[in-house]
């Protein structure tokens, strides 16, 4: 028994605080737990037979990020006086930052009970004992700053060799090789070429959600736990979509144009992006692929393309073939449509009318000039001129 363990320790219970930083280490590091709990055995050979288990914090980080419900509790019995000594297997268990490490020694300190931990026995009211401890909670705290350069220096490496795919985006899965692969639901293929169509046609992020709202139509979102589900679409979850390099439209292509004299942004993206551009898809030995357009001017190099590779390549065919038929649609209704009464886009029509783009969305269900063809939306300008003259009273 250590000379620093009185009668008057012994006489009041001891507490185990046992913790995990992870629900990976909970149900993975099952010889950790064993060790942690065997400290009973240490606290029963120092003397104590009142010993109560704290093992609330499985799996909950001492960094001072989350809420320990077990910690607290063993400190608020600390602080009552009905504790003699609190035991962990190493006293980084306890806490690894400063203010909660520092504020157990002192309450410690004040009402005399010690620490215990595998090798030694600490009295927070010996000057040496005190110092020791400040310099373990020291350590503490840099050992998990150490460990987190490291995860954050590998991931940094494992991302420049092109290796790193932290969540598949939606229209994509995982392979077991560090690729991405075409999701095979047709469904979700229609939804993403769908976003890539409707913006070739409208221009602006804006007014793409304008259209998928008006519509009641939703697209797929993937959950934390990896499932697809359908939602109505944001502003942010389309300018994510329109902007990830993997479906050809990255930011370099998306970006924030500021009116001159306002604080108001035109969120806008090119036609070049929807229709596929470069996809940025690296691979371990650092080279992007091979790119579409590389194939059309040398079609030889398609006997050279490695197989990974060819999902990359059919996501922007899809999107070049979506962009083709929003211009062939367009197109033909230019070529067929009656002298005597043109079909307008919609930024004709808004102009004719003397209104906003986004105006005009809005009641696309309610005017009576508006003609649909397929999914796109054209607007009469015979019908625009006889609500103008009805709007004036003629």
């Amino acid at each position: 028994m250590s000379e620093k363990i009185k009668p008057q320790h012994v006489a009041r219970k001891a507490i185990l605080y046992v913790r995990q930083s992870s629900a990976y280490q909970v149900n993975h590091n099952l010889e950790s737990q064993r060790l942690q709990y065997a400290m009973q055995d240490r606290l029963h050979y120092l003397g104590w037979r009142e010993i109560d288990v704290v093992d609330d914090d499985l799996g909950r980080s001492a960094a001072g990020t989350v809420a320990r419900v077990g910690f607290e509790r063993m400190v608020a019995e600390v602080c009552l006086g009905n504790v003699g000594g609190v035991a962990a297997r190493e006293v980084s268990r306890f806490a690894r930052n400063s203010r909660e490490w520092q504020h157990l020694v002192e309450v410690c300190r004040v009402v005399d009970t010690v620490l215990i931990d595998l090798e030694a026995v600490y009295s927070p009211r010996l000057s040496n004992d005190r110092l020791l401890l400040g310099l373990k909670g020291s350590l503490n705290e840099y050992e998990l700053d150490l460990l987190r350069q490291r995860s954050v220096e590998a991931r940094r490496a494992k991302a420049q060799r092109g290796e790193l795919l932290v969540a598949a985006p939606v229209g994509f899965l995982k392979t077991e090789a560090p690729h991405f692969e075409k999701d095979p639901d047709r469904r979700i293929q229609d939804a993403v070429a769908l976003v890539f169509q409707t913006l070739s046609e409208l221009g602006t992020v804006r007014q793409t959600l304008s259209w998928f709202l008006e519509h009641d139509l939703q697209l797929p979102a993937r959950s934390v736990s990896g499932e697809i589900t359908w939602r109505r679409p944001s502003f942010g979850v389309l300018y994510r979509m329109l902007s990830n390099p993997i479906y050809g439209a990255g930011p370099a292509e998306c970006g924030t144009a500021q009116t001159a004299g306002t604080a108001r942004h035109n969120q806008r993206c090119t036609e070049g992006a929807a229709a596929g551009g470069a996809v940025m898809n690296v691979h371990p030995d650092g080279q992007h692929s091979i790119d579409l357009a590389d194939l059309i001017k040398d079609p030889s190099r398609l006997a050279s393309v490695d197989r990974s590779h060819i999902p990359a390549l059919l996501t922007q065919l899809s999107a070049v073939q979506a962009s083709m038929a929003a211009r062939f649609v367009a197109t033909a209704q230019d070529a067929t449509s009656d002298a005597r009464d043109a079909l307008l886009n919609v930024e004709k029509a808004a102009e004719r009318l003397g209104v906003s783009e986004d105006w005009l969305y809005r009641r696309t269900k309610t005017l009576s000039f508006v003609v649909r063809v397929g999914r796109h939306v054209r607007f009469s300008a015979k019908g625009i001129d006889r609500y103008i003259r009805n709007r004036m009273g003629r």
